[in-house]
Parts: C-alpha cells; sequence; structure tokens
C-alpha cells in the first residue's frame, strides 16, 4: 500500500485500526491492494482515510459492489466508504468482505 503522506500520530487508537484493516487486506490477498501497481493511478481501489470522529475505507468500484446489509455509503458516481467509529465495526460491518470484493473488480 503506497500512502499518500506520512501519518501523524494524531491518535494513536485510530492508527491501530489502520494497521488492523491492513492485517485484514493482508489475509485477503498476498498484496496490500490499495495501490496495486506503484504510482499507476489507474490502479488505485481504495483507501484508509483517518477523520478527527471516525476512520473512512473507501473503494473507488462500490459501487459495484453487493451490499445486501446496506453498509456502504455515498451517493457518488462510483466511490462508496464505510464510517469506522469503533475497532468492532470493522467485522460488524463486513470490511473483509468488501475488501474480497475491490481485490475481484481489478
Amino acid at each position: 500500500m503506497t500512502l499518500a503522506r506520512p501519518i501523524s500520530p494524531i491518535n494513536c487508537r485510530r492508527c491501530c485500526w489502520l494497521w488492523y484493516l491492513q492485517s485484514i487486506c493482508a489475509r485477503c490477498t498476498t498484496v496490500l491492494f490499495f495501490e496495486l501497481e506503484p504510482d499507476n493511478p489507474n490502479s488505485r481501489v481504495g483507501g484508509v482515510f483517518i477523520y478527527t470522529g471516525h476512520v473512512s475505507l473507501e473503494f473507488a468500484k462500490g459501487v459495484l459492489f453487493d451490499d445486501p446489509q446496506a453498509v456502504l455509503e455515498g451517493k457518488g458516481k462510483f466511490r462508496r466508504h464505510i464510517k469506522l467509529r469503533a475497532l468492532h465495526d470493522i467485522t460488524a460491518k463486513t470490511c473483509n468482505s468488501f475488501l474480497r470484493q475491490a481485490i475481484a473488480l481489478t
């Protein structure tokens, strides 16, 4: 995974969420997939963004995902995201399912 800029130590708890999400990604694929080809913007399938009140897991082609429980948020043309406000949201909102779908669409 390539980060747009270094993570500042704004909140240790949210950084832990980021590392936990990365570990889920590692179990889904051998490549951390947010940017499948380094320095190729067309290979970017999503990302993790840290905000004051939540962590956002975002998918470039999220509109194409199967989402029977309506977990994904967003009304854009393609992009969808999941807001994670607590660590247990990662499993409760089935993030690994969406990560696998993102990989399958590449």
